[in-house]
């Protein structure tokens, strides 16, 4: 027997989510199914989920380390062209490298800055961070309450894969 999700009373009533790839998905949805050895069965497409999702991981773990020697390379590149007095470089090539420097904010008082948007006209720009939303609409939801004003819920399928 299979097990029922924890939205399995909540999600039926809802639309599937739509996605803003469908051209892209459709296209490689084909190039799988025409693909030699292809079969529609749960278990090939769970492992050929699995396949490709252990694909992923690798492109993640190689984009991880690139992701670290660029920020050490930005970093002995800032503190360069702070040591050269210099914003701006043309290489032979063309390619420009410049570094700009510009202030980045951070809330230290959530309800200090708060109450000043409300005294300085941004309470129509002021918004729930997106996971503060998807937490209340889903304690809703589990208590058979309605969505708030504003809001459309949809059903949107979640893959898990354990190893």
């Amino acid at each position: 027997m299979a097990k029922k999700g924890k939205w399995a009373d909540v999600t039926p009533n809802l639309p599937r989510l739509p996605s803003a790839r469908d051209e892209a998905v459709e296209l490689a949805k084909l190039a799988i199914q025409t693909t030699d050895g292809f079969s529609q069965s749960a278990s090939h497409l769970a492992s050929v989920y699995a396949d490709i999702r252990a694909e992923k991981d690798v492109v993640q773990s190689v984009m991880a380390e690139v992701q670290v020697r660029l920020d050490a390379i930005e970093e002995l590149l800032i503190a360069q062209y702070e040591a050269e007095g210099t914003t701006f470089l043309r290489l032979e090539d063309g390619i420009s490298v410049g570094v700009n420097v510009e202030p980045v904010a951070t809330v230290e008082d959530p309800e200090a800055f708060r109450l000043w948007c409300l005294a300085n006209g941004y309470e129509r720009r002021m918004t729930l961070h997106p996971s503060t939303i998807q937490a209340v609409v889903k304690e809703r939801l589990a208590e058979g309450e309605p969505e708030p004003p504003g809001i459309t819920s949809y059903a949107r399928p979640k893959i898990t894969l354990r190893k």
